[in-house]
């Protein structure tokens, strides 16, 4: 049996005062003219798991990751939004700006934004953000989940939106430039890097529509791609005792830090979903490639895919919502990016229960395997929460 008093201990105690709600970095603003300024408001989510792990008997509580949500109506053209995550790891607690945006809407061909964003790549990571209790699933895909390897995940820098409502294909566009962020990548390899990793010169465009003669549908392309920049030991070492070594030497150096420290990485990815009232259809499709940007000719490439599918039941069970999810992750074992292999499969059973317009009781079966690891069958439960209009004025 089950003892969920540690799972409602954790969300009462703790995600009542810090869960917070969702939107999407798209909807910073709205038809505000007429209205007086500033307005602020507040949303929030929260959540609790509790996972059993039947392989090694491994049982865990946590209070999970609670988030904060502000938005600011500052004129009827210009909005700003801020979301802040709290997160409980053992006795650590954890606090980030996940992002930080401010907007000015030249009309809705043309909506051009400042900040820290998440990469809109793909489907999930454009939509749904820090707060579990906005997607059907206790966690997002591996191939988007935060501190992936594989998806930059955050971005920083200026973006450019829109939609062109063409013969009701309604077509959108995301083009933006910046810096990549690769705070989540640590290399540790065979070819001798170590340390940590930043990005520049990152530049990302998403091409989607949504066919008004298909409710809920969307379909889209995305491209990112960026220069990878690794601080590795061996440079800090270099410039110690750069001054003792003679010309033939220091020419030497810098040809192994230009190898050392740039990788070009370029992200493919394809998408649609499928969102009405009863059911649910999420696929999304990406192809990576790393390459040394200078030096020796070497190439690693990757591909991941998910699909998820939901039904909403109906009747006196229209508070169950059943779902399954298969993902899927080829990479080389020593690509020259990641610290570790990143190949992965899963299955995953699900269903959702919202007992509340405001909570939801999450429950999964999963059976994985990551790289050549032992392939594990576990049990997850989730309570996730959300707080709209924690405060407005």
């Amino acid at each position: 049996m089950l003892n969920l008093r540690p799972l409602l201990t954790g969300i009462v105690t703790t995600n009542l005062f810090f869960a917070l709600s969702a939107s999407a970095q798209t909807e910073l603003s709205g038809d505000y003219v007429g209205l007086d300024y500033p307005m602020i408001s507040a949303h929030g989510f929260g959540e609790a798991k509790y996972y059993s792990e039947a392989l090694s008997g491994k049982k865990d509580v946590s209070s999970g990751q609670q988030g904060l949500h502000l938005m600011a109506a500052l004129s009827d053209r210009i909005s700003g939004f801020a979301e802040f995550s709290l997160t409980f790891k053992e006795s650590d607690v954890h606090t980030d700006v996940e992002r930080m945006i401010v907007r000015y809407d030249f009309s809705d061909y043309l909506k051009l934004s400042l900040g820290r964003y998440h990469t809109p790549i793909g489907f999930w990571n454009a939509t749904y953000h820090h707060g579990a209790w906005l997607q059907t699933t206790i966690d997002r895909p591996t191939l988007m989940k935060f501190g992936s390897q594989i998806v930059p995940i955050h971005f920083e820098g200026i973006l450019a939106e829109g939609s062109l409502p063409i013969n009701d294909f309604n077509l959108g566009y995301r083009v933006g430039t910046g810096t990549g962020i690769h705070n989540n990548i640590t290399v540790d390899d065979n070819a001798g890097h170590h340390g940590e990793t930043d990005g520049d010169n990152a530049f990302t465009l998403q091409l989607y529509t949504r066919p008004s003669f298909i409710p809920g549908f969307e379909y889209g392309l995305s491209y990112y791609t960026d220069t990878v920049n690794i601080e590795s030991e061996a440079d800090h070492e270099s410039d110690h005792e750069e001054e003792h070594v003679d010309e033939h030497a220091e020419d030497l150096e810098l040809d192994f830090h230009g190898i050392d420290r740039d990788i070009k990485q370029k992200t493919a990815a394809i998408h649609f979903a499928l969102e009405q009232d009863s059911i649910e259809i999420i696929s999304e499709l990406v192809y990576w490639e790393h390459e040394y940007d200078i030096g020796p000719k070497i190439t690693n490439y990757g591909s991941g895919f998910y699909i998820q599918a939901a039904h909403q039941m109906e009747g006196r069970l229209e508070a169950f919502k059943p779902y399954v999810r298969l993902d899927k992750i080829k990479a080389d074992h020593d690509d020259i990016l990641f610290a570790k292999d990143q190949s992965f499969e899963s299955v995953t059973l699900g269903v959702r229960y919202d007992f509340t317009h405001s909570a939801a009781l999450k429950v999964e079966y999963r059976n994985e395997q990551s790289g050549d690891k032992e392939r594990l069958n576990s049990l997850v439960l989730q309570l996730s929460i959300v707080l709209p209009n924690v405060f407005s004025f």
